[in-house]
């Protein structure tokens, strides 16, 4: 069991999106866990009936506290080991840009 702890975020890549990633991000979603997403870090199938990729682009966006690229991502890490401990944030509504 997973439990949340003082300050639980995950960011997440990976492939294939529609299933794989998602299965875990619904999972730490459920038990708590703040969750970002990085858009340009995961991939999916594309064939004639649909696209995987974009599928779970869709559920990324309803359901994740954030979808980032990977450079905004690592600007946030940076900044986050920059500064010195702080009490809990969260990461819901940080746009893509990071603010």
């Amino acid at each position: 069991m997973v439990t949340p702890c003082r300050w639980c975020g995950l960011i997440l890549a990976g492939m294939p999106a529609n299933y794989r990633v998602e299965s875990h991000f619904r999972d730490f979603v459920e038990k708590g866990f703040e969750v970002a997403v990085m858009r340009d870090a995961t991939a999916g199938s594309k064939i004639p009936e649909g696209d995987a990729y974009l599928a779970a682009l869709i559920n990324y966006r309803r359901f994740a506290n954030a979808l980032w690229t990977t450079d905004v991502a690592i600007a946030r890490l940076t900044n986050a080991a920059q500064r010195p401990e702080s009490p809990r944030r969260k990461i819901g509504g940080w746009n893509e840009r990071g603010q």
